[in-house]
């Protein structure tokens, strides 16, 4: 097919924490403008947080309800776009998946060309640069200045605010169904957790950096990790580790934490460290601040017997395979660390 023949094809990605109606304006201008419309949920791969309250399906069907007919008539498609450690790997998978959604109708890649959707002044030239040879489909007006950050803040409260004039109406009864539903108060928990968290360096022109030191400790093919007790994350899988204490190094630090949240014996496990910490420090890895954290790597003996028991503020430690461990259950970060570590399926 030649080039003039091509399909053109649009790629819109957003996380949609909640769909309102700037998307909404976004979509059907573009949708005015191609053949078809690759619609890419982010962060798909997460646990719900406050700034991912809602899961990829939850999302998804809020858009599926929106355009029933671009979707039964395949105009428009909707994929899931997971989180990663690298940024090349997510740049990969994005193009992976508009692609794919493409073979899936029936299209040949040859047949179609891409094009990222985006403002004609914002910050969408930083996803063209990702995408070189995508070309663009700039949307020339914004309309409003809605933002989903002020939504879910208004959302997360006791007496949460339902944005009846913000979000379309398939969105508006899903939250006001969600508000009474025991993920919402776990959401809501986390939150007041947070803002007490942050309270003291609210407002400081210079917020403090806060240093922490996780493990992953392997044997047998598993991960040794801990499910939270209390917050930040009650609930999630983690891996072993805490707050860089002001008298310890870094390493007297992570074997305190392991023994703390697991009961192994430091003795035991630092004899199988494989090598000097690894720095995790993407700014905003954490909600509740810069948090820069080291990670070491341990490797028990096959043969080894371990016990472990939780502690702390652990409720419980176990090994998982992490090869089919589900990245969902994870708090913020901890299994793209275990991915970066190229230790996940």
């Amino acid at each position: 097919m030649s080039d003039k023949a091509k399909k053109t094809v649009g790629v819109f990605i957003g996380r949609f924490q909640p769909f309102h109606i700037g998307h909404d304006f976004v979509i059907r201008e573009a949708l005015r403008k191609v053949d078809n419309l690759v619609i890419l949920i982010g962060s798909a791969n997460r646990a719900r947080s406050q700034v991912n309250p809602f899961t990829y399906e939850e999302r998804e069907d809020f858009i599926r309800r929106e355009y029933r007919k671009d979707v039964s008539e395949n105009k428009l498609l909707i994929a899931p776009l997971h989180d990663h450690a690298q940024d090349s790997k997510w740049c990969a998978e994005a193009e992976k998946s508009a692609a794919r959604t493409m073979v899936e109708i029936g299209l040949s890649i040859d047949d179609v060309e891409f094009n990222l959707v985006g403002y004609a002044k914002d910050g969408s030239s930083y996803y063209l640069r990702k995408f070189p040879h995508w070309g663009s489909i700039e949307i020339e007006s914004q309309f409003g200045t809605f933002s989903a950050t002020d939504i879910r803040n208004d959302f997360l409260r006791r007496a949460p605010i339902i944005p009846h004039d913000n979000c379309p109406i398939s969105v508006i009864e899903f939250m006001k169904k969600f508000r009474l539903r025991e993920e919402f108060k776990w959401l809501l928990s986390e939150r007041e957790f947070e803002i007490e968290y942050k309270r003291p360096y609210t407002g400081l022109e210079h917020p403090p950096n806060f240093i922490t030191t996780d493990a992953v400790i392997e044997q047998n093919g598993m991960i040794l990790v801990v499910r939270r007790g209390q917050c930040p994350g009650k609930g999630l899988l983690a891996l072993p580790g805490g707050h860089l204490e002001p008298n310890l190094t870094l390493w007297d630090n992570v074997l305190k934490e392991v023994q703390e949240e697991t009961g192994l014996d430091p003795d035991v496990i630092k004899e199988a460290c494989l090598g000097q910490g690894q720095v995790f420090d993407d700014p905003t890895r954490s909600t509740r601040g810069r948090t820069v954290t080291n990670v070491y790597r341990f490797r028990l003996p096959d043969g080894l017997q371990t016990r472990v028991t939780a502690g702390d503020d652990a409720a419980d430690a176990f090994w998982i395979n992490p090869k089919t461990a589900d990245p969902r259950e994870f708090m913020e970060d901890h299994y793209l660390i275990l991915q970066s570590l190229g230790l996940t399926g």
